[in-house]
């Protein structure tokens, strides 16, 4: 298996990028003339999907958004919290629940990356 590349971004984050994903772009169709991108990737029957805007100042303008999560699919999300400030990479958990389905609790880091995902146990 090769190893995943890394393209640095001008926020300093990183993508991660396996050899055997497909990335796709396209103009946002929410707002056709706006400087949003749709970004989805797929791997292993999995996406993903961001919309990037493109902003002109190095600074974002007040109220913008950085980073919004989606459910995973089937799921709703039931709450996020912020973590403890300690050692941990851990910002916020997300905590997701299914009708069909034990629920999940998600950890993120600032950025918005998912560090880990983890299915709580019913006591059915």
């Amino acid at each position: 298996m090769t190893p995943a590349a890394r393209s640095p971004t001008s926020t300093g984050l990183s993508i991660l990028r396996s050899p055997s994903s497909t990335w796709k772009t396209a103009k946002s169709r929410l707002a056709p003339n706006s400087p949003d991108y749709v970004l989805t990737a797929t791997a292993a029957n999995q996406s993903a999907t961001a919309t990037i805007a493109i902003v002109a100042d190095a600074k974002l303008p007040a109220g913008t958004v950085r980073w919004s999560l989606q459910p995973l699919p089937g799921y709703e999300t039931l709450f996020v919290r912020q973590s403890v400030p300690g050692p941990s990479e851990v910002a916020f958990y997300s905590v997701e629940w299914s009708k069909s389905a034990n629920a999940v609790v998600r950890a993120l880091q600032i950025s918005g990356q998912q560090l880990w995902t983890t299915q709580l146990s019913s006591s059915r």
